[in-house]
């Protein structure tokens, strides 16, 4: 009795594995006859009876069907997590382009009628999105098709291999120096310049110790350079800039300095105003970085600035405890600043920029009358009529950097444009709601703009881009991830900026042929650096076709790229500035 019971309950589990198969499988089944057969299945578990299925939903003997449908929906999959996996900065809706939005019956959830949902809504969902593409064109300002008339002036097949680069002696002796600075006791007699440069080399090797950082401290230097701080505890940091600071002091640049930069070491910055004859400690000092000084307040960095009057740049990304009352003290301390960085410093408020530089007075624009570059990367903060509000406080600006400043949109560029027509900088990255309207009204007032970066602004196509062509100023343009660029924009650049343009990006934007970068290398002799990663349609009719022996590609598929040895080129780089 026990073996026969055991044989009816393995034949019940069988059966009811067939009838949930065949349930799967019966995705066209109207929802009656899915309840039917619900029915079925359980009146049949009730009963320990095998019910036969019906011939419409019977299960295929060798799995052959079953292993089809399972890689067709798996190659869906993929799909959709490639879509989703690439953020969009555009605000528009997007359910036109997902074709599952879920159902209101339990039925109607879950993976598999999401998979079927989206097979049977893929054609109306690449309708949608080719309607709604033809309207951003047609709303835009038409550029017409390139015509590219361009051929290899040398061989693809025959690649022409560069010169061999051969580090010079000074590279050379800085290596031997950064292998062995642990033993060296003193940089006396040795220049500015190449203390820099040594410098450098240490801290990309990670050597930069607080024993190391000493040795470009002392001897009354006038630049002291150090990229890493990281080592360097505030009681080291207090040591470094008490010895440094002197009245031949004019560049100090600490990155990465937040450890050990606090009240103690700015305290020790000013501990020799009183030697000097002018009352300031620092008052040959024209250049002040503090990047990544996250304890500097406004009282500590106020301190410093009275003992350096005739400061003209300042550089504080990334000191988050600054509040914005230095904003407000900087005429009267530095009345000749002409550079201002504060990437990053979210504790400034739009309140602090808008009382400080979007103020007028009788000093001159915004109290700082020299400002000619300014960047304010990363301030969310900073809307479109404070955007304006400091253009029109600040009409000298030739550089600004707008990256990631996600409410700025194009009623901000149109004012930037209209007051500063001086303009030969803009970066404008991640600034997901910009649009051609915008970037051609600064093309139009901003006939000097040498430099513009775009990346990421998945709204502009070639229109603007033509128009600041026109000019024939471009000598930077970056366009990384910026899809809708074409062959329009090269052959723009290729004839109207052949003499000026030295780097342009392009990486991502697949609408770019080879033949049109062939034609924009053979026709600007001066462009030297071209980045074209993710650029797969790139081929080595461009690669090694072109005639222009100057031009260093970067991430191109299909080149040869040498294993660098990181310290050296980093070396031979630093001897050749």
């Amino acid at each position: 009795m026990a073996r026969k019971r055991r044989e009816s309950d393995s034949a019940g589990a069988a059966a009811r594995s067939g009838r949930k198969r065949a349930r799967g499988a019966a995705t066209d089944a109207s929802p009656q006859q899915e309840g039917q057969q619900d029915a079925e299945v359980e009146a049949a578990d009730v009963s320990g009876e095998t019910a036969d299925p019906g011939p419409s939903s019977q299960a295929p003997a060798d799995g052959g069907v079953a292993d089809t449908r399972r890689e067709q929906m798996a190659a869906i999959a993929r799909q959709r997590a490639a879509h989703f996996a690439h953020f969009q900065a555009e605000e528009e809706d997007q359910d036109a382009d997902n074709a599952h939005v879920g159902g209101t019956e339990a039925r109607n959830l879950g993976p598999w009628s999401s998979a079927r949902q989206l097979v049977e809504a893929r054609e109306q969902a690449k309708a949608s999105r080719a309607d709604r593409q033809k309207s951003k064109a047609a709303a835009g300002v038409p550029v017409s098709p390139a015509k590219v008339s361009w051929s290899p002036s040398r061989d693809p097949k025959q690649a022409q291999p560069g010169p061999e680069r051969v580090a010079p002696l000074t590279g050379m002796l800085l290596r031997l120096l950064t292998d062995h600075i642990q033993d060296v006791e003193s940089l006396w007699g040795l220049p500015d310049v190449l203390r820099v440069k040594l410098a450098a080399a240490v801290a990309e090797r990670r050597k930069l110790t607080p024993e190391a950082a000493r040795l470009f401290s002392e001897g009354l230097p006038g630049e002291v350079v150090l990229p890493d701080c990281t080592q360097l505890e505030e009681p080291h940091m207090s040591a470094l800039l008490s010895e440094c600071a002197s009245h031949r002091l004019e560049r100090l640049d600490l990155r990465q300095c937040g450890r050990g930069m606090g009240k103690a070491a700015a305290g020790a910055l000013c501990s020799k105003a009183s030697s000097t004859a002018t009352g300031a400690a620092l008052p040959a000092l024209s250049f002040l970085a503090l990047a990544g000084a996250y304890r500097v307040t406004d009282e500590a960095l106020e301190g410093i600035l009275r003992q350096a009057p005739n400061l003209t740049e300042l550089r504080l990304p990334n000191c988050s405890r600054l509040e914005g009352s230095i904003l407000h003290a900087l005429p009267s301390l530095v009345p000749s600043l002409r550079v201002l960085d504060l990437s990053n410093c979210r504790g400034i408020g739009s309140e602090a920029l808008r009382a400080s530089l979007a103020r007028a007075s009788g000093t001159g624009a915004g109290g700082l009358p020299h400002l000619h570059t300014l960047s304010l990367q990363g301030l969310r903060e900073l809307s479109d009529q404070l955007l304006s509000d400091i253009a029109l406080a600040l009409p000298q600006l030739r550089s600004l950097d707008l990256r990631l400043c996600a409410a700025i949109s194009d009623t901000g560029l149109r004012g930037v444009g209209a007051a500063c027509p001086q303009l030969t900088r803009l970066v404008l990255d991640d600034v997901g709601r910009v649009t051609d309207a915008g970037l051609l009204s600064v093309a139009e007032c901003c006939m000097s703009l040498e430099e513009i970066s775009l990346a990421r602004c998945q709204k502009i196509t070639d229109a603007p881009i033509v128009a600041m062509a026109a000019n024939r100023k471009l000598r930077s343009l970056c366009c990384n991830n910026v899809f809708a660029i074409t062959d329009a924009t090269v052959v723009a650049l290729a004839s109207a900026c052949c003499e000026s343009l030295v780097e342009v990006n392009l990486s991502w934007c697949r609408g770019v042929t080879s033949r049109a970068l062939g034609m924009l290398a053979d026709a600007c002799p001066g462009l030297t650096c071209l980045t074209l990663y993710g650029c797969t349609q790139i081929d080595t009719t461009f690669l090694q076709g072109h005639s222009n022996a100057n031009l260093k590609v970067a991430g191109a598929p299909n080149q040869k790229v040498s294993v660098p040895d990181l310290a050296r080129a980093e070396l031979i780089g630093s001897a050749e500035d």
